[in-house]
């Protein structure tokens, strides 16, 4: 019988949560240390983030006609090479975008209204002063799935002045949105933001596309969301910045998930306006199960 191999324990991947929709036949589903392998019988192999499939690992599995990755991005999968052989490379965009959506709301709040101090002291609360949402303006980068739960969310906030930097949407899709107006670089949309959410991938494209050159334009009380990569950051732009305006803060979720990359000590660290968790945007009960459910390409 053919096989799909899982190449990540649990809880990264749980076995029992896989579904495969759509596909031609039934399939053996195991870890792959549970038994001894048929390396001929593994059509599909499934990873999440731990694991890199290259050229190597691809060439493993002579039958391999899916690759399945728990989550969105795939920049751990050599989809070049994998085009190459004819082999499908799934995952699964949406699957967690209202988790990731209701984590960045929650930091959005906290940081507009500088809990990250206040909640340390009750003194000199007039040093607390934040804003209000609704007369905030928000750029979303990019304007995917997880993009359009935010905005959705933010409406509800009274949030009437959304500026979108997205290279692979028209004007015309991005006006359909209410309140939203797109932008042509991203020099355009530094000045005007008060608040900055990012979500796209880590690609050459976009590694340190937020830099010092950009930051310098951008208001001095600005609140940055990275829950994508940290390398699009330039970290050393970003300390300089947030050293010399205070009243400015950022929160990174991205820790986990690149740790070949993580520097050991940061020097974002060390300041209170700076905050870090461990990847943990997608850590709702809903989000994980849906993004293990796999649905054949046509």
């Amino acid at each position: 019988m053919s096989s799909f191999l899982i190449l990540e324990p649990s809880p990264a991947i749980q076995k029992d949560w896989i579904s495969l929709i759509w596909f031609p036949e039934s399939y053996d589903i195991f870890y792959a240390w549970e038994k001894n392998v048929d390396i001929d019988s593994v059509v599909g192999v499934v990873v999440r983030s731990w694991i890199t499939v290259n050229r190597e690992l691809i060439d493993t599995y002579p039958s391999l006609r899916y690759i399945c990755r728990v989550g969105v991005w795939i920049e751990n999968i050599d989809t070049i090479y994998a085009k190459e052989k004819n082999i499908a490379v799934i995952n699964t965009p949406g699957a967690n975008a209202n988790a990731v959506a209701d984590l960045v709301l929650l930091w959005i709040l906290y940081l507009q209204r500088k809990m990250y101090i206040c909640e340390r002291s009750y003194e000199k609360r007039f040093s607390y002063l934040g804003h209000e949402l609704s007369t905030q303006t928000v750029w979303i980068l990019w304007f995917w799935n997880i993009g359009k739960k935010i905005y959705q969310r933010l409406l509800a906030f009274g949030v009437t002045n959304f500026l979108i930097y997205d290279p692979y949407l028209s004007s015309d899709i991005v006006s359909s949105f209410q309140y939203c107006n797109k932008k042509n670089t991203i020099e355009e949309v530094f000045g005007k933001s008060n608040i900055i959410s990012l979500h796209l991938p880590l690609t050459p494209e976009t590694r340190l596309l937020i830099h010092a050159d950009v930051l310098s334009l951008t208001k001095n009380d600005l609140c940055l969301i990275n829950t994508s990569r940290w390398w699009i950051v330039d970290e050393d732009a970003l300390y300089s910045f947030l050293c010399k305006n205070r009243d400015a803060s950022a929160f990174f979720d991205v820790r986990e998930e690149e740790p070949n990359l993580w520097p050991k000590i940061s020097q974002l660290l060390t300041l209170p306006n700076f905050l870090l968790t461990p990847h943990i945007w997608a850590m709702t009960h809903e989000a994980n199960k849906n993004m293990h459910i796999f649905t054949c390409p046509s």
